[in-house]
């Protein structure tokens, strides 16, 4: 089996301290000890749920793009998952959405080019307002 199997575009990561609406907790399968990757949701289907449960979806800053090569893909790929989540965690974001990856192997190494865009997810209710933030 592949590293990562679930990973792509439109996938969505939640850190695993949060406790999600029972309508998208039961796809959560653990990556990386503090992430959980929703492998039966896309991102579509994840924010509309989220909106039908009364959560809030936020995402702040500019899309995340990385690039590593390492030996291999299984390797490379947490390389680059570690850093993504660094990049989220400095900006007080608990989910990732995968926004776009390409993947090569050229001289025997992996290459990998990861897109993120860190989100907020929050249970909220009308009229909530957060400053700096945009709203899906």
């Amino acid at each position: 089996m592949a590293p990562f199997p679930g990973l792509r575009r439109g996938t969505i990561l939640v850190r695993a301290d949060i406790r999600l609406p029972a309508s998208l907790s039961s796809s959560e399968t653990e990556l990386l000890g503090e992430w959980n990757l929703l492998s039966l949701c896309p991102s579509e289907t994840f924010f509309e749920r989220l909106k039908v449960a009364g959560w809030k979806c936020f995402y702040i800053g500019g899309e995340i793009n990385l690039t590593a090569t390492g030996r291999t893909y299984g390797g490379t790929m947490a390389k680059l998952l570690n850093r993504v989540q660094r990049v989220v965690k400095k900006r007080d974001c608990n989910c990732i959405e995968i926004t776009g990856m390409e993947t090569s192997r050229s001289l025997g190494f992996s290459n990998v080019r990861l897109g993120a865009q860190a989100r907020h997810v929050q249970k909220g209710s009308e009229g909530t307002v957060a400053l700096g933030l945009v709203q899906d």
